[in-house]
């Protein structure tokens, strides 16, 4: 785990070096998530269910604007989202706290509104990060999950009103949390459980 987020801290600081070289800005992002474990289970003699769990936290970190041309950038950042799950589920369960480090590799465009420094913008890209979970007993259950790399698509739109940015954005999760045989039924065939994380997000940042 230690390995991952510094390989991340890393590529943050060069890329936050070259921005800075070229005179692209960086800012501060904070905002609240909704947060959506997907869980399937399939595998069985019966039709393959979906179950949707809940959970509401923050996402927060730093952020960077690499200027291609005009209107059009590159945004990427170190964000660490703190889940703090209210429902039951597989992974989300009540009282336990998960964490998630992530670093969105995002390509966008902004759309100036006059000379008076409003404008909208929309950017979309890939996410990869680094899922981790508080709770003991779950990692022993999974066999130490979730200490394992994520990553998903996530696609982001909002307001640019001078130095501040309003945003709201979605990230649907392309890798698996966990991918398990839990049950044996009574004709041999296992129950397979999997489940993904995916999660709206509606923020802030303010660009230095």
């Amino acid at each position: 785990m230690k390995k991952s987020i510094l390989i991340m801290i890393s590529l943050f600081a060069i890329c936050m070096s070259n921005a800075n070289a070229q005179g692209n800005v960086w800012g501060f992002r904070i905002g609240y998530s909704n947060y959506v474990e997907t869980v399937k289970l399939s595998n069985m003699s019966a039709a393959s269910a979906s179950i949707n769990v809940n959970a509401p936290g923050l996402e927060f970190g730093p952020v960077y604007y690499f200027l291609f041309k005009k209107n059009f950038y590159f945004n990427g950042g170190i964000l660490l989202d703190v889940i703090l799950p209210y429902d039951d589920g597989i992974i989300f369960r009540n009282g336990d706290k998960n964490y998630f480090v992530n670093m969105p590799l995002y390509l966008g465009i902004n759309a100036p509104l006059g000379n008076n420094g409003f404008s909208i913008f929309a950017q979309a890209g890939y996410y990869f990060g680094y899922y981790f979970t508080s709770n003991s007993d779950v990692n022993e259950i999974l066999n130490n999950f979730p200490d394992e790399l994520q990553w998903g698509l996530g696609i982001m739109t909002g307001i640019n009103i001078k130095r501040f940015k309003f945003e709201i954005g979605y990230k649907y999760g392309l890798s698996k949390l966990n991918n398990y045989n839990l049950i044996t039924l009574d004709d041999g065939s296992r129950v397979e459980f999997s489940s993904k994380l995916s999660s709206v997000f509606l923020g802030v940042s303010y660009v230095f």
